[in-house]
């Protein structure tokens, strides 16, 4: 009688991934480590690229004054197994040159959905709560659906998708249609 055969995969650790890339085993490949796997980045559009730079300035407007940052496209330290780089993250105004933010420095994260929407709808979304990342948003360029995700408890995010309201960030409230309009008129534009 033949036995079964047991296929595992490799779980990356960041110092793994680290080492491998260093050794040129990616070659130029962008990826990102999330829970253990390792998720090739795709070339973004023109039109995402566009957007992730409005919301950018978008954000550093209406949180002028406050001591944050927002980045684009820059690593988050979750743990030894993820470290996603959200399109723009909100996080103090401080030195990130020794470490990446942690999920106690993130105030928000935002993803723009274009071409792997489920990555970012399910598999970021889960990773982000168990870390209890307070607000993630995402504009699914598909869909044209802008999601907000806070509040996670137990790792879990009580979702609200939105249309016609304010999100509140650090005592701001930001009016949802300013970022509708800013997202979908743009893109389909």
């Amino acid at each position: 009688m033949a036995q079964a055969t047991t296929i595992s995969t490799y779980r990356w650790t960041l110092d793994a991934y680290r080492i491998a890339w260093e050794a040129g085993a990616f070659g130029d490949a962008n990826l990102e480590l999330i829970d253990g796997e390792l998720y090739t980045v795709p070339p973004a559009s023109p039109g995402h690229d566009w957007l992730i730079e409005l919301l950018h300035q978008f954000l550093e407007a209406k949180l002028a004054g406050k001591p944050v940052r927002v980045r684009e496209e820059k690593t988050v330290f979750i743990n030894e197994s993820s470290t996603p780089k959200p399109d723009i993250s909100v996080v103090p105004n401080r030195n990130y040159s020794e470490a990446h933010p942690c999920p106690a420095d993130v105030h928000l994260v935002v993803e723009v959905a274009n071409s792997h929407p489920e990555r970012d709808l399910e598999l970021k979304r889960d990773v982000y709560a168990e870390a209890g990342i307070t607000q993630y948003w995402v504009f699914d360029l598909k869909q044209k659906t802008f999601r907000v995700y806070t509040n996670p408890v137990s790792g879990v995010y009580q979702e609200a998708i939105i249309w016609n309201d304010t999100v509140a960030l650090l005592g701001i409230d930001i009016p949802v249609k300013e970022l509708l309009d800013l997202a979908f008129k743009t893109w389909s534009s």
